[in-house]
């Protein structure tokens, strides 16, 4: 029975002066009041120890992301998967700062991003690109430059460092993650005669396939999607 039913019940069974009822009235307001912070206590407590445990999990997995990486860069395992190379070579950097503007003299640094592959440019070395994008229209019509992607061409040279790479499973077209060192630049002369740059990666691991995602994947900067294994 609510606080109020259980007033009006007393109200009609019994005879009470307005003493007792402003009494009996305060005690019921108290219970409801302490009912009210055991139960927003109880909730907290809940939280803080949903949160503890979440904080647990990551450092868990932070330390096991951790011992993985000295067991790769020591040696001690071999690496098996793009998560692996991302642990020992640290990419902080994705394709299209250096495939729109490449660097006059290349950082060395480690990049990684999806491309897709245009054909064979020599013996150990694959070239790749990164369509034009459409531009995005509003319901009112106007388009948004600044959401575009030109198209741009990037070199991968192959070597026996070269982890995963399987060229019986290439496809010209297909969509490839890599990982790689920025070693160079390499020119190469468009359609139109018109002579251009493009930067040179040193590929340290390549995937012949990414898993599906629902987002769209034209952006070379944004994170890889993780590799299919058993390709």
């Amino acid at each position: 029975m609510g606080d109020g039913m259980y007033l009006i019940e007393l109200l009609r069974t019994t005879t009470v002066t307005p003493q007792e009822w402003a009494k009996e009235r305060e005690r019921v307001r108290q219970e409801k009041e302490q009912r009210e912070r055991e139960r927003s206590e109880q909730f907290a407590a809940a939280r803080e120890a949903q949160i503890e445990e979440q904080q647990r999990l990551a450092a868990k997995a932070q330390k096991q992301v951790e011992e993985r990486a000295r067991e790769l860069k020591s040696g001690k395992v071999k690496i098996s998967s793009f998560a692996d190379a991302g642990l020992v070579y640290e990419p902080n950097q994705g394709l299209d700062d250096i495939m729109d503007s490449p660097r006059l003299v290349p950082d060395k640094g480690y990049y990684s991003g999806s491309i897709i592959v245009d054909g064979q440019h020599s013996r150990n070395v694959l070239r790749g690109k990164r369509n034009a994008s459409i531009y995005f229209g509003t319901p009112f019509g106007v388009t948004r430059p600044d959401l575009a992607y030109g198209l741009a061409y990037i070199f991968l040279r192959i070597s026996s460092k070269t982890i995963n790479y399987t060229p019986g499973n290439l496809r010209i077209g297909a969509t490839i993650t890599v990982l790689g060192r920025y070693v160079g630049n390499m020119q190469y002369t468009t359609i139109g005669g018109e002579p251009k740059i493009a930067p040179l990666l040193e590929v340290a691991y390549i995937c012949s396939a990414v898993e599906s995602s629902s987002e769209p994947y034209h952006n070379t900067s944004a994170k890889p999607q993780p590799c299919l294994e058993n390709l």
